[in-house]
């Protein structure tokens, strides 16, 4: 929230744009925002790291199916909805698969790996990592991507992940920052194979 915090009080008006682009708010209807068909979303991973093939290509794949399984409302968890949502869970028809077109048209495999010290600092203007010019990546159009950023928090804040919220800044900024050290399904001490979906559900106006 820091980072939404400190747009809207730079942009006092934002806060409105944002309130009237929430599904449901005054202005519209939540079936503006519903299809029948499934909708696939290109994803494109920036690893930023010292050692980037430190987070390897099965670690990220299984990020993307652990998303698609709780966007569809099948997760094991669901089950622990408390009695009074249980008639508001949805199954989505969004469907998340990695980028298999690079913004020129080049092949890939959807994660894009630069070796680099720099971090994720929250607190900061311009977060590092969302910038080749300081060391991190540029985001892909996000008009045709979801943007994630993996790499060290170095805010001093032990930040799990963050999303900017739509309409809440710049569009270079756009997607989902994932501290690295938490994205490991065999560490279940960590709850990083839920931190992507929360924060994705944020990215979206969903939460």
């Amino acid at each position: 929230m820091l980072r939404v915090n400190q747009y809207l009080q730079s942009q006092p008006q934002a806060k409105s744009n944002q309130q009237q682009s929430i599904p449901g708010s005054a202005g519209t209807t939540l079936n503006n925002y519903r299809t029948n068909a499934i909708v696939t979303i290109p994803v494109v991973v920036h690893i930023v790291l010292n050692n980037p093939e430190f987070v390897t290509d099965a670690n990220v794949q299984f990020q993307i199916d652990k998303l698609n399984l709780d966007f569809s409302g099948f997760n094991p968890d669901s089950t622990n909805i408390p009695p009074e949502f249980r008639a508001l869970r949805a199954h989505s028809q969004i469907r998340f698969t990695l980028a298999r077109r690079s913004p020129t048209g080049a092949l890939t495999n959807g994660i894009d790996r630069v070796r680099s010290s720099i971090g994720s600092d929250v607190t900061k203007t311009i977060d590092p990592i969302k910038r080749s010019s300081l060391g991190g990546a540029d985001v892909w159009d996000p008009s045709s991507y979801l943007n994630l950023w993996v790499g060290l928090d170095k805010s001093g804040q032990d930040i799990l992940g963050y999303a900017q919220f739509p309409n809440s800044g710049n569009i270079a900024d756009d997607g989902v920052f994932i501290n690295a050290t938490i994205i490991f399904p065999e560490d279940k001490r960590l709850p990083g194979t839920d931190t992507l979906s929360v924060r994705q559900s944020a990215l979206a106006g969903v939460i």
